[in-house]
């Protein structure tokens, strides 16, 4: 609105121009008005001029928005690891979102906090860029200090030597609680044999396996320790007895072989 012309000085009034708007966009800015030049003592000269407008634009660019759902460790303990937290970065005040989220993790390992979101009434998707971002769900190994010890134990039994074989198996202690949740010992066993009087050990066999109640292998977890069992026979309590015999003295040895 101000400019020089063969050194003098001059000035136009008479136009204006505004824009306005809240959400993200472009806004044309119009000029309006009649323009009318004066030159540096105030006087309208504006027949010696052509003003040419030209409209320019107000552009309101979408906000960066990131969504960052927490990150979170635990020993493994049976239960599931989740975390509900979820961060926001950029929203204009008094708007923002809200957020379900579904991650969820057991067994040992990492997985991501996965999360989807809902923009609240009062704000408009078109005024921002979204960018999700998931934390990870860790589940670590039970630490050798921490690992619970089950114990299995084979079966025991008590025979009395008749002169037959007698047998005792089976293990006993498979099945565990452990922080609310329900455990399985698979793949050991247990037998012995024995005939004559006296013990026959019971050695607990084979390779344990722990499963936790969907039936996911869990050994890595737990210490599992066996104990074994006896099988007992014993003797039989026999009683001998020579008869007893009496008779009138006659000079003869009184015997009796029975």
């Amino acid at each position: 609105t101000e400019f020089t012309w063969n050194g003098f000085k001059y000035t136009i009034e008479g136009l204006s121009a505004e824009a306005k708007g809240t959400d993200a966009g472009t806004y044309e800015n119009t000029v309006t008005g009649t323009a009318k030049d004066l030159d540096a003592n105030g006087n309208d000269v504006t027949a010696q001029f052509k003003v040419v407008t030209r409209d320019g634009a107000l552009e309101i660019s979408k906000r960066d928005v990131t969504l960052t759902s927490a990150s979170a460790t635990k020993e493994y303990d049976g239960s599931a690891l989740t975390s509900d937290k979820v961060t926001s970065e950029g929203f204009v005040d008094g708007e923002g979102a809200d957020y379900t989220v579904t991650g969820s993790i057991t067994l040992p390992g990492t997985t991501k906090n996965q999360f989807t979101y809902e923009l609240k009434e009062n704000t408009k998707a078109d005024n921002y860029n979204v960018k999700t971002v998931e934390g990870d769900l860790t589940v670590t190994d039970v630490s050798e200090a921490n690992k619970y010890t089950a114990t299995v134990k084979a079966v025991s039994g008590n025979s009395k030597y008749d002169g037959n074989e007698h047998t005792v198996s089976g293990v006993e202690g498979t099945a565990f609680e452990w922080k609310g949740h329900n455990y399985t010992i698979e793949g050991l066993e247990a037998t012995v044999a024995g005939k004559n009087a006296g013990s026959y050990i019971n050695k607990v066999i084979g390779q344990a396996v722990v499963k936790d109640e969907a039936g996911h292998d869990v050994t890595k977890q737990f210490k599992v320790v066996s104990e074994d069992g006896k099988l007992t026979v014993s003797k039989r309590i026999l009683t001998l007895t020579s008869a007893d015999d009496r008779k009138v003295y006659d000079g003869s040895a009184l015997g009796n072989e029975n």
